[in-house]
C-alpha cells in the first residue's frame, strides 16, 4: 500500500503486523532544508519532496497512491485550493482514500472565549 502524507508524524512507522506502507512526505519548500525534518525522514526511511501547492505538480505519477492524508494544510492556503485538490486527485488511485483535516476553530474559540450571556 502506498500513502502520500502532506505532514508526517513520528508514529508513521507504527503499523499493524503484516501491513506494509510505502510512505512519502511532501511539505512546503521552505522546510525542504530543515535539519530536524531531514533527520526524521531519514530515520524513518521516508522519501521527502518540497512542493509549492499553488503552481506545482507533485513529483509523483498519476494513480500512484492508495491513500492521501492532508493534515491541517488546506486552512493555510491563501489561494484557491482547487488546484491542490486536483493534484491530490491526480496522484490518488481510482479506488483510493483521502483524509483531509482542518482545525476546528469554532470549538477552540468556544473553549477559550467566554459565551455571550455569561458576563
Amino acid at each position: 500500500m502506498q500513502a502520500f502524507y502532506s505532514y508526517p508524524r513520528k508514529t508513521l512507522n507504527r503499523q499493524p503486523p503484516n501491513t506494509i506502507f510505502d510512505v512519502h512526505a511532501v511539505d512546503i519548500p521552505e522546510f525542504d532544508g530543515s535539519a530536524a525534518l531531514s533527520s526524521l525522514y531519514e530515520k524513518n526511511e521516508i522519501p521527502f519532496a518540497g512542493l509549492n501547492l499553488r503552481d506545482s505538480k507533485s513529483p509523483y505519477d498519476a494513480d500512484s497512491f492508495d491513500a492521501v492524508v492532508v493534515c491541517d494544510v488546506l486552512d493555510h492556503l491563501n489561494f484557491d485550493p482547487l488546484p491542490a485538490l486536483q493534484e491530490i486527485n491526480r496522484v490518488l488511485k481510482a479506488d483510493g482514500y483521502v483524509s483531509c483535516t482542518v482545525p476546528c476553530s469554532g470549538a477552540w474559540a468556544s473553549a477559550v472565549l467566554p459565551s455571550r450571556g455569561s458576563m
